[in-house]
């Protein structure tokens, strides 16, 4: 089990100076068990997506992203928001398809 303060203590290079090497570490230590996460959601073919996502967003957003007890937990509540999120996106998406497909059967 990893030490939650040596996450914190990475993620704060991370923030504070941009060190592109906690980030890899942080990266290499989460992106598997949050990718297996994502998959409960939606499915292992689109949980690599949701977790670059999400990793990304921690390296463009470092420097307003606090996180003070648990980046463990900031980064699984990130995935699971960001998979209900992709869930909502393809169901819209696939309400006006067929919306589309039914208007151009009635023409």
């Amino acid at each position: 089990m990893q030490d939650p303060r040596e996450d914190i203590t990475l993620f704060r290079q991370v923030r504070e100076g941009s060190d592109k090497e906690a980030y890899r570490i942080l990266y290499l230590r989460y992106h598997a068990a949050l990718k297996a996460y994502a998959s409960l959601f939606v499915g292992l073919s689109n949980a690599e997506d949701v977790v670059q996502d999400v990793l990304l967003n921690l390296w463009n957003k470092r420097e307003r992203i606090v996180i003070t007890d648990s980046l463990s937990s900031y980064l699984f509540l990130a995935v699971r928001n960001t998979s209900l999120n992709h869930i909502k996106h393809n169901s819209i998406r696939s309400r006006v398809m067929t919306d589309l497909r039914l208007s151009l059967l009635d023409e």
